[in-house]
């Protein structure tokens, strides 16, 4: 990764008597967090794409495998609000209306 080739290259070479830390060795304190941290991230990257890839060409095949039988019944399914006010209905509708003050006549 560039990012860390380019930390471990800004390394100071450790003075005369240094010590090793059995932790970190050599490395700058922190050092290990921070590549842990940068590693880490550009993993949940990776995945993320990874994952939104696999979930496009998901929603891809399954639009291509969709029956066409299906599309058109949620057409039908979406243009049955817009048909309700249709002649037929609204026929309908205007003799029930009709029964119903033949039925129960006004009286003023």
């Amino acid at each position: 990764m560039p990012k860390i080739q380019e930390m471990l290259e800004k390394i100071p070479s450790p003075m005369a008597g240094a010590m090793c830390n059995e932790r970190s060795g050599w490395l700058p304190q922190g050092f290990d967090n921070q590549v842990r941290q940068i590693v880490s991230n550009a993993i949940k990257e990776l995945l993320k794409n990874h994952y939104r890839k696999e979930q496009i060409l998901a929603e891809v095949d399954s639009y291509e495998n969709e029956d066409p039988d299906d599309a058109e019944d949620e057409e039908y399914e979406e243009g049955e609000e817009e048909n309700y006010m249709n002649d037929e209905n609204l026929e309908e509708i205007l003799d029930n209306i009709q029964t119903e003050q033949e039925d129960n006549p006004k009286t003023t």
